[in-house]
């Protein structure tokens, strides 16, 4: 639409036209500062104001449209004939909507503020825009006198060309068309941004005056709304124009935009966000500009460069690395959450792109890589080079899992595929998880194995990877390192491909020495009995009895295999198994009494458990006996596992009732019998597990014992009522002080029983008993008790 040269409103100060390079780098980066800031130096002829500010319907509503006309023609006053802004009403008719405007739905008497409000919902067109558009065409939002009704009916100066003298199209009449057209014609011009005289994204010729004598500019038109505006009111203004502030210039100056971009300014705040200067040639690419997108803050100086944020971004310019977007989204969340441009990684170098289903993005101090599984990290430095000249994530590493660190001199970072090391002395590797969790446990570069040296190979299922003073190495999951003196001697005995095979477990200390273990056995080293190897069967009997903190100390000598035995010399002892069973013999004693016995060849077979000192004795288990040696039962020997043994146990052993074996087994009376120390034992298959001991046993033995009249006991000594007391097959005998030591028939005791025993009516047996053709008798304290021939029991007294 054409229109005409707008007249100047009121005087501002006189600021700069143009912004040094210096002032640019110190703050003037924006064109619209803050409301009453705005001067004619800000107006940027090719961005007056942004789209997003344009075509922001909502950004008043009618009540805030009606506050802002009240507030602004608070002093108004209409002169006769004259209406305000804040008063003015009219009916409006109902315009059906179109693919421009919605429709509008006319109402009678509809004041300023409606009609505006509800034109601006229909076309979706900022409320502010209209405002402005009638301040500046007819100066009726701050008029102190009103208006005729012949300037509401040209409020916004559509369909009045410049060259027609002041005539308006009567077509166009009306406060309500004037604004329901003109907003209209905006998203015309936005629908068909082509059809039109000025274009944006592109240089346009634009006249400084209706004057064609006054001359022509060159302005890029950096967005619609713009392109709009000039579309409207196609003149630019000049430098006297701008320097005039709301003033006039010269008989070549416009005001129509300038005005726009002032009043704007001054009322509502930035009319839009300016693109940088040293942005805009990136921009005007149209790859830059499709992911970029429109410009949504202001340019600001950020570690002696540019940013500005956009829509699909923030686009950095440094000196050095030129121009280039960080997406928003991941990237620029964690760019900024490393501190953007003064952070750890500096400016942005280049594009970011898409590898391996991730982000990646260079920049000034590092490379930043993104995944879903991984997260974010990123790669600098040698590290950085070490990366990518391995294919990046793309490549065998993948995506990084850590940050880059310094660790003993040198570099370190974990990937997806590995974990690279970098040092001056020892070159570049990767280690894989494995080995990695193992490096780290033998301390990393400042433990004992230093900086990995070469690659991890894998033969025959054995991993192994060297370093400066070791090896890690084992199978699967389970690797272990190697150093030092151990290293040493792994090695002069093959290594990994040795008899030795791969570590099964981690190096270590005990009592004083170094250890390990081998898939062949375990290494010992003592400053004592030197370097020993303990095979793996050897080992596990070993193990325990807690090693070489156990009662054997360390191993003194090589393991002798003499299938399918295996034994080996310790400190204080020999070590034997056959794989299912095994123990030691100490030394000493024990010792000596296993060699004479044939050793594990001999009567006693292998060992079963540990040789044990034990009230003042020596026993240990074999296979096919259990030996006891003590000061008062000298050496004896029970079947492993026989009866008198179970019964022994069940009895404490050598400090339980009965004391130490003092003599053989016998087989005595079609049952066992067995001497110890404290009493004897007897086992019969009629009366099971019994001992007798002490004067009771005195008795006993002097009786015949098993073979005599009593046969074997049924039961052991026990206290009845103050007495001594033991049963046997024959009879049961009585000790007791006041009646001294007699024996109750096997018939007569069950009677005796039956009435209570010593403890009962009849008290204890004072006779032997005395048998006849009339049956058993027998005298108790207080009576007596006969059981005659046929088993009839009488009791007297």
């Amino acid at each position: 639409m054409i229109r005409g040269v707008s007249g100047a409103r009121r005087p501002r100060a006189l600021v700069a036209a143009l912004a040094s390079l210096v002032l640019l780098l110190t703050g003037a980066l924006v064109s619209a500062g803050p409301a009453s800031a705005v001067s004619g130096s800000d107006f940027n002829p090719g961005f007056i104001v942004s789209d997003a500010v344009f075509y922001d319907s909502g950004a008043m509503n009618e009540s805030q449209i009606q506050s802002f006309i009240d507030a602004k023609g608070a002093r108004c006053t209409p002169a006769a004939g004259n209406t305000c802004l804040k008063s003015y009403r009219e009916s409006t008719n109902t315009i059906p909507g179109d693919s421009y405007c919605a429709a509008y739905q006319g109402a009678a008497s509809e004041s300023a503020a409606q009609i505006i409000a509800k034109v601006a919902s229909a076309c979706r067109i900022n409320p502010q825009v209209l405002l402005v558009t009638l301040q500046k065409e007819q100066g009726l939002v701050t008029s102190t006198a009103g208006k005729p009704a012949a300037t509401f009916r040209r409020a916004l100066g559509y369909g009045c060309p410049d060259n027609a003298g002041g005539w308006c199209d009567p077509s166009y009449s009306g406060f309500f068309i004037q604004m329901q057209r003109a907003a209209r014609q905006f998203q015309i011009y936005k629908a068909r941004p082509t059809s039109y005289s000025y274009v944006a994204g592109r240089t346009n010729t634009i006249l400084y005056h209706p004057n064609t004598a006054c001359g022509t500019t060159q302005v890029y038109i950096q967005n619609q709304a713009t392109a709009a505006l000039y579309n409207y009111t196609p003149y630019v203004p000049n430098a006297a124009a701008l320097a005039a502030g709301y003033g006039s210039g010269d008989s070549c100056s416009s005001y129509g935009n300038r005005n726009f971009f002032l009043y704007f300014g001054d009322w509502f705040g930035s009319s839009g966000n300016v693109i940088s200067p040293y942005i805009w040639n990136w921009y005007q690419d149209p790859a830059n500009k499709a992911a970029a997108g429109e410009v949504t803050t202001q340019a600001s100086i950020t570690a002696g460069g540019i940013r500005q944020g956009f829509q699909g971004g923030s686009v950095y310019m440094s000196g050095t690395y030129g121009v280039h977007l960080v997406p928003a989204g991941l990237l620029e969340l964690y760019y900024d959450s490393l501190g953007g441009p003064p952070g750890v990684l500096g400016f942005p170098r280049g594009a970011h792109s898409s590898p391996a289903g991730g982000l990646s993005q260079p920049f000034q101090n590092g490379t930043v890589f993104i995944s879903g599984s991984t997260g974010f990290a990123y790669a600098s430095g040698w590290m950085l080079d070490v990366y990518q000249s391995k294919g990046g994530p793309a490549g065998a590493l993948g995506f990084p899992t850590s940050l880059g660190s310094v660790n003993a001199g040198g570099l370190t970072q974990s990937f997806q595929g590995g974990t690279v090391w970098i040092s001056g002395s020892a070159g570049i590797h990767t280690l894989g998880a494995g080995v990695q969790r193992a490096y780290l446990a033998a301390g990393g570069p400042s433990g004992s194995l230093g900086f990995p040296t070469g690659a991890q190979t894998t033969t025959d299922g054995a991993i192994v990877q060297t370093f400066q003073n070791g090896v890690v190495a084992g199978r699967g999951d389970e690797l272990h390192s190697v150093s030092g003196w151990m290293h040493d001697i792994y090695q002069a005995n093959g290594g990994p491909k040795g008899s030795l095979g791969v570590p099964t477990g981690s190096q270590g200390v005990q009592a004083g020495g170094i250890v390990q273990s081998f898939e062949g056995g375990t290494i010992y080293i003592a400053g004592s009995t030197g370097i020993q190897l303990v095979p793996t069967p050897v080992q596990t009997v070993y193990a325990k009895n807690d090693g070489p903190a156990g009662p054997l100390g360390f191993p003194t000598g090589p393991a002798t295999s003499a299938s399918p035995v295996t034994f080996q010399p310790f400190q204080s002892g020999v070590l034997y198994t056959d794989g299912t069973v095994g123990g030691f013999v100490s030394r000493g004693m024990m010792g000596d009494v296993y060699a004479s016995r044939g050793g594990y060849k001999g009567s006693l077979g292998l060992p079963t458990g540990s040789t044990r000192f034990v009230g003042g004795g020596i026993t240990q288990a074999f296979t096919s006996a259990v030996v006891y040696i003590s000061g008062s039962g000298g050496i004896q020997s029970n079947p492993a596992g026989g009866l008198a043994e179970m019964y022994y146990q069940s009895l404490g052993g050598p400090t339980g009732t009965i004391g130490w074996p003092a003599g053989p087994e016998n087989g005595v009376a079609g049952g066992i019998v067995q001497r110890y120390t404290n009493g004897t034992m007897y086992i019969s298959g009629s009366t099971g597990f019994n001992y007798s001991s002490g004067w009771m046993h005195d008795i006993y033995r002097d009786r015949g014992g098993p073979e005599g009249s009593l046969g074997f006991p049924t039961n052991s000594p026990h206290v009845e009522a103050g007495a001594i007391v033991q049963s046997f097959q024959g009879g049961t005998i009585y000790i007791a002080g006041t009646t001294g030591i007699q024996t109750v028939p096997a018939a007569v005791q069950v009677a005796f029983a039956a009435n209570g025993g010593p403890g009962g009516r009849l008290g204890f047996p004072v006779a032997a008993a005395v048998v006849s053709g009339s049956g058993t008798s027998q005298r108790f304290q207080n009576g007596t008790i006969t059981v005659s021939p046929s088993g009839d029991v009488t009791v007297t007294g």
